[in-house]
């Protein structure tokens, strides 16, 4: 949590931390231009997140120096919070830097990395929130290095983002749940993406503000996005037992991710279907948790009944918060990683046709 300012300081205590702060973040600047990053995998991290989290660094440093040069006895206690929340920060990215550069290979670096990039951005949204909240007028002289600090956080989205699988047939019932929760999502700083995502005026970050454009490769930009985010949910339905993409590709990937680098899966009943009996879903807890509650039994003309909205507001947006925070907990992953690893074969009883264990990313790869 961010820490509440103190109620006693001296300035020059003040100055001394402000200098401090300034310094960790160009230290921790210069580590970051300084990691190697390879093969493939890593390098696409390295695109997506390097510029942009130097670029917190940057906009960080600028605070440090502003606040260093404006604060008084009549303001310190608020711009203290504030570095002394920044210099914390600071140090953690000195922290993610050793971390990441005291080893130089292998998936579970890549998982560690990822893990202290959340944590990291998520930290980032929380110091953003509390300064958005601030009534001091005198914090004016910040503003902008905050709202730039708010841009470079929303282009970094797809590490908090969830990929929504589901069948073509179910999207007029994806687009009511979309409506429901995405907003109180975002006010998590989480974040949705499907196939055919609506372009909105929030969401900035190429691979998460819209769906997939008509010229591109469809199955090249379903796979990218398998990739990179960590977090999926699926609708599952009749429709989504006989989707061939489905069981051919997309589920088979999803659950071959949870086994070796720890993607989160959250099955979302819509009606009755098969896919509640393939061995790599049922065991994992669903939304609704009721066998016989789905959200097909929940929608009347004008959309989702009353209570289930609340529902959806209140218990899977603050599920999917938890989770999502629990990612950005390196021991947490590691651990997740562990208990979805088998230990011998898995079982492919499929009913639905999903699962091939000899199929390109199946779970016996």
């Amino acid at each position: 949590m961010v820490p509440a300012p103190p109620d006693d300081l001296d300035v020059d205590d003040l100055r001394d931390l402000c200098a401090g702060a300034r310094d960790d973040l160009e230290t921790a600047e210069e580590c970051l231009k300084s990691v190697i990053v390879s093969p493939k995998s890593k390098k696409l991290l390295w695109s997506l997140a390097n510029a942009r989290i130097r670029g917190l660094l940057s906009i960080e440093r600028v605070i440090a120096d502003v606040l260093h040069d404006t604060a008084s006895d009549r303001t310190c206690n608020a711009y203290y919070w504030i570095i002394q929340t920044l210099d914390g920060k600071a140090r953690f990215d000195k922290t993610l830097i050793h971390e990441y550069t005291r080893r130089r290979g292998g998936l579970d670096d890549l998982i560690r990395y990822k893990a202290f990039l959340r944590r990291l951005v998520l930290n980032h949204w929380e110091v953003l929130d509390s300064l958005s909240t601030v009534r001091e007028p005198l914090l004016d002289v910040v503003r902008d290095q905050v709202a730039e600090m708010e841009a470079t956080l929303k282009n970094l989205a797809w590490l908090t983002s969830i990929f929504v699988c589901y069948a073509r047939e179910d999207e007029k019932t994806l687009n009511l749940l979309a409506d429901i929760i995405q907003v109180p999502l975002r006010a998590k700083h989480v974040f949705l993406w499907w196939d055919r995502k609506p372009q909105n005026g929030y969401d900035t970050d190429p691979l998460v503000s819209r769906g997939i454009i008509s010229t591109a490769n469809w199955e090249d930009e379903i796979e990218r996005r398998l990739e990179t985010f960590d977090f999926a949910i699926s609708l599952t339905s009749k429709s989504f037992d006989r989707s061939p993409f489905i069981g051919g590709t997309e589920l088979p990937k999803v659950l071959a991710n949870r086994a070796s680098r720890g993607m989160r899966v959250l099955p979302v009943r819509l009606e009755k279907c098969d896919a509640e009996k393939i061995s790599d879903i049922w065991r994992t807890q669903w939304f609704p948790a009721g066998e016989d509650d789905r959200l097909a039994s929940h929608i009347n003309e004008s959309g989702f009944d009353p209570i289930f909205r609340q529902r959806c507001e209140g218990e899977l947006v603050n599920d999917i918060g938890e989770v999502m925070v629990d990612m950005a907990d390196l021991k947490k992953v590691e651990e997740f990683i562990r208990a979805w690893q088998p230990s011998t074969p898995p079982d492919h009883t499929d009913p639905g046709g999903h699962v091939d264990p000899q199929a390109p990313g199946g779970l016996a790869e």
